[in-house]
């Protein structure tokens, strides 16, 4: 039986918010070359990110869900756009037939229905196929990110029950987030560049001053600097390992057993690690650079256009005979069939592209626009991890208790240290009042003259 993959399943994205604040801006220098989308022109001024990552399945089992538009197909601007052309479009060809057409009586629309229910058979096929293979590839992405940053926490886990050097564990830290840190920019530009937002001068650019920003930062050094520079700037992620290693190599004579001995099994573990992240670095490139065969979405999205076009058309001819109609012979309207030829026509609208649209998005799971993993937020994550796990074995007591002076990554300035430390808390009391207060508002514990009363067993269920 093949073996089991093991990952880590520390949560990517740590305990933090996946929006990016001011505070935890500035608690990381490495967050602030998310600040060069400002120098980098639209293509890497991504919109803020509306994705709902984790949500609660439960809450969309009532009728909440019908009103809810945050991260939903609602509020994406390909579908309302097609909405309400669709809607547009349909008036005017009824607002057309009601004013030109001699004898309305005469017309039938019978062929038009034929038509798009003979397409829409083709389309309900091609769809289902083609969403199946899109949630497949994003979920391929998510799972090979997981084992991606799974290898990192256990190479440095590795390196700390080895007793490496602390320099040597901080350099294999530091090259492994600047191997994630380069993915997510390699995924951004490449998309760019295949959507037609920028040229390969542009993107050359745009790495230069990513490398400069990260030079300056401490992410990386000269030495790594010049490196790179002979390397193709979307392979960059995955050289990065080859510095994670050379170090290695560099921290080799350590491993040694009590007689002295090479301890080999050892340094082979780590060399097991580390191709781990080549490969998952391969897997997270491939999986983003294959997509669906294009002669076969064409075709979908040509289907799927065709019968909106037909619908519209449809729609505003049935539409303006009724009218028509009805004015000639002096008889009321029928508000019915004018209901449902407007609802057929805006749901079959909405449905053929909210599934088109969720599709493409699932196709670039990590530079969508409707849906997009928050992978520089993991970047940063990761980063925090690390730290604090080099941190634990480095200054830490026999009572448990932190001493000296925090040993941050790239995070030098106490300023700095101090800003996030107290976003973090100030973020977590405030979500464990805000949980208090609702606990004493459900059990009825709250006054006009008291806004929260709660015994010592209320802190304890929300963790305080």
């Amino acid at each position: 039986m093949p073996k089991k993959k093991t990952t880590d399943k520390t949560p990517l994205l740590g305990d933090t918010k996946t929006e990016t604040t001011a505070a935890s801006l500035a608690a990381s220098p490495i967050a602030a070359f998310g600040k060069l989308a400002d120098i980098t022109g639209d293509a890497l001024k991504l919109p803020e990110n509306t994705s709902v990552i984790g949500y609660d399945p439960e809450q969309l089992t009532n009728w909440r869900a019908i009103i809810t538009l945050k991260g939903t197909i609602f509020m994406q601007p390909a579908v309302l756009w097609i909405v309400f052309s669709q809607f547009f479009c349909a008036m005017v060809v009824a607002a057309f037939i009601y004013f030109f057409a001699t004898h309305p009586e005469n017309y039938s629309t019978g062929s038009m229905q034929q038509v798009i229910k003979t397409i829409s058979v083709s389309i309900a096929f091609l769809l289902g196929l083609f969403l199946s293979s899109c949630i497949n590839r994003w979920w391929d992405t998510v799972s090979s990110l997981e084992a991606l940053f799974g290898t990192i926490k256990r190479l440095i886990m590795t390196a700390i029950n080895l007793e490496l050097p602390k320099e040597s564990r901080e350099t294999l830290a530091r090259r492994c987030v600047l191997s994630t840190f380069m993915l997510q920019v390699e995924q951004t530009e490449h998309h760019a560049k295949l959507a037609g937002k920028q040229t390969d001068e542009e993107v050359q650019k745009h790495w230069a001053e990513f490398m400069d920003e990260w030079l300056k930062n401490g992410l990386l050094t000269q030495y790594e600097w010049n490196m790179f520079q002979a390397v193709n700037s979307q392979q960059r992620s995955f050289f990065a390992w080859s510095l994670v290693s050379k170090e290695l190599l560099n921290v080799r004579h350590h491993l040694n057993q009590q007689n002295g001995a090479a301890d080999v099994m050892a340094y082979d573990r780590l060399c097991d690690l580390v191709q781990a992240g080549v490969a998952n670095v391969s897997a997270v490139r491939t999986a983003a650079a294959f997509q669906m065969p294009y002669i076969y979405v064409h075709m979908l999205a040509f289907m799927i256009h065709f019968t909106n076009v037909i619908t519209a058309l449809g729609t505003g001819v049935q539409m303006g005979l009724l009218f028509s109609v009805a004015a000639k012979e002096n008889k009321p309207i029928d508000g019915g069939e004018v209901v449902n030829a407007i609802i057929f026509l805006t749901v079959q609208a909405f449905l053929y592209q909210s599934f088109l649209t969720i599709g493409a998005a699932l196709s670039f799971p990590i530079t969508g626009t409707a849906y997009k993993v928050p992978l520089k937020d993991m970047c940063l994550a990761l980063d925090r991890q690390l730290t604090l796990m080099n941190d634990l074995n480095d200054n830490l007591d026999e009572d448990g208790k932190l001493t000296g002076k925090t040993n941050w990554l790239r995070w030098s300035k106490s300023k700095q240290k101090a800003q996030y430390e107290s976003h973090v808390i100030s973020q977590s009391v405030l979500g464990k009042l805000k949980g208090l207060g609702a606990l004493a508002k459900k059990r009825g514990s709250v006054s006009k003259e008291s806004k929260v009363e709660s015994s010592e067993d209320d802190y304890d269920d929300m963790g305080i």
